[in-house]
């Protein structure tokens, strides 16, 4: 038997020989200064030096909390309420201008820079989104979900208020900071409080609430442009906004994530965030010039376009090799499916983006 009166746990150096044979692994509680052992007939003592303090979990990469908290039935309907909120306010408000924007063109006299007002919403919404699933990892995925909201609500509470076409166009694309994060954190919740069994059910429903979003959002922006003011366009999503962020306060227990906010600070991607908000834009932008404000083949669009590609291929090696906790994890593309199923999503929205910008646009 071992006598003990601190707990740092160390490997002494040399043990007694009726310890090695009975088969103990050296691994013992030590005071300072001395261990005092208690053999089957004889005492020991061994001198060893004073541990040096040790504070758990203040070193090294943070390590990530498995944030799967499966919920009863009633708890899990509450939940998806609240998320449904969440969802129906980002995917209306991303194409409820659609029809006000004469409206807002008149307002302003902004004539062909009125595009830029959906276009700034896609360009940050775009850039922004890959990184809110990394920080739901490292903050928790309350506080991840929050903060997109939140983004969301003072970007459309300033929209409303804008007094230029500039104004609008900037408050626009602080909105879309937040409204990028909204449907991913959304859809990573719902993984984390249903079982597997029951995950595709209701992602499946969570899918009909987006396109539910994006049907509803034309006609009412029609309406209140017309009937009341196309301010209301961006007002008329803070009280679902509201509502849903209230609820998933308060009805979402999900598991607290480990380690202080300086190492969670410390763990964030910058590099990686830096080179996708560049990618993104620098891909994004001449995409929206060309054949509208330059020709294909001017150096204003392809510029840019080829320097896109090559920071998001700089992105690519930062991730596998130089990213301690990376956005976007290479090993993941090494699963046939896992890139089959990313093939397929991009062929979708290659077809439909394009399709809704050119509407919001016209």
């Amino acid at each position: 038997m071992i006598m003990h009166h601190a707990s740092i746990s160390v490997r002494c150096a040399s043990e007694p020989t009726w310890l090695q044979n009975h088969g103990a692994s050296g691994d013992i509680r030590v005071p300072p200064h001395r261990v005092t052992v208690y053999g089957f007939h004889t005492l020991y003592y061994t001198d060893m030096p004073t541990p040096l303090p040790v504070t758990p979990h203040t070193t090294g990469p943070l390590k990530l909390t498995d944030q799967a908290n499966l919920l009863p039935f009633r708890k899990v309907l509450t939940v998806f309420s609240g998320l449904a909120l969440c969802v129906v306010a980002s995917t209306l408000d991303s194409v409820i201008i659609a029809t006000a924007l004469p409206t807002i063109s008149a307002s302003f006299n902004a004539g062909s820079v009125i595009s830029w007002v959906p276009s700034a919403y896609m360009l940050t919404s775009t850039s922004f989104q890959p990184l809110y699933g990394r920080l739901s990892d490292i903050f928790g995925r309350k506080a991840a979900l929050c903060l997109a909201m939140v983004v969301f609500m003072i970007g459309s509470l300033l929209s409303g208020f804008s007094s230029s076409i500039i104004e609008l166009i900037v408050y626009r694309g602080f909105a879309g900071a937040g409204g990028g994060g909204i449907i991913n954190m959304a859809q990573i919740i719902i993984s984390d409080v249903v079982s597997l069994r029951d995950r595709g059910k209701y992602q499946g429903i969570m899918s009909g609430v987006v396109a539910l979003g994006y049907a509803i959002g034309p006609p009412v922006g029609g309406v209140l442009s017309e009937r009341v003011s196309w301010r209301w366009c961006f007002w008329v999503n803070l009280p679902v906004s509201l509502s849903a962020i209230c609820t998933v306060l308060y009805v979402l227990p999900l598991k607290p994530v480990e380690g202080g906010v300086k190492r969670k600070l410390l763990a964030v991607d910058y590099v990686g965030t830096g080179l996708t908000l560049v990618g993104s834009v620098l891909i994004i932008l001449p995409l929206i010039w060309g054949g509208v404000t330059f020709p294909w083949n001017s150096p204003i669009v392809l510029a840019p376009l080829c320097s896109g590609v090559l920071v998001i291929f700089l992105f690519c090696c930062w991730e596998w090799k130089g990213a301690n906790l990376p956005i976007v994890p290479m090993h993941i593309f090494k699963h046939a499916t896992v890139t089959g199923v990313y093939i397929a999503m991009f062929i979708k929205y290659v077809r439909f983006r394009p399709t809704a910008q050119t509407r919001q646009s016209s």
